[in-house]
């Protein structure tokens, strides 16, 4: 089965992409009769919003990076396994994820951050 899109439904409910987008995000400039037609067409076609371009486009992630100690303990380690399980259940009760961003002995974590800050 195709991914459907934004575009998708724009075509089916005769506007924008980008109404669409501002009907979806409940956005006020978008009269309720529209929003509430595009939502109807949303739901047949059981429309799920693309995560990334969402986090993109509100430059959020909702990504938590954790940095553990590489050697001589790591993620095998039970102790960072039940503290992972801990933090990983309450983030995604909040809506976020955890990433464990790949740490090098010589140069650290700082690649990763040099990709997180852009």
């Amino acid at each position: 089965m195709e991914e459907i899109t934004m575009s998708d439904i724009a075509k089916l409910a005769g506007v924008s992409k980008s109404t669409v987008s501002r009907a979806l995000n409940d956005d006020p400039r978008v009269n309720e009769f529209t929003k509430n037609e595009i939502k109807k067409i949303a739901k047949k076609l059981d429309y799920r919003p693309h995560k990334v371009a969402q986090a993109l486009a509100k430059k959020n992630t909702n990504i938590i990076a954790v940095v553990l100690p590489a050697f001589p303990r790591s993620v095998s380690d039970p102790f960072f396994l039940e503290f992972l399980k801990g933090i990983s259940e309450v983030a995604f009760e909040h809506g976020y994820s955890l990433t464990l961003p790949p740490v090098n002995k010589n140069e650290g974590v700082s690649p990763f951050f040099k990709i997180a800050k852009t």
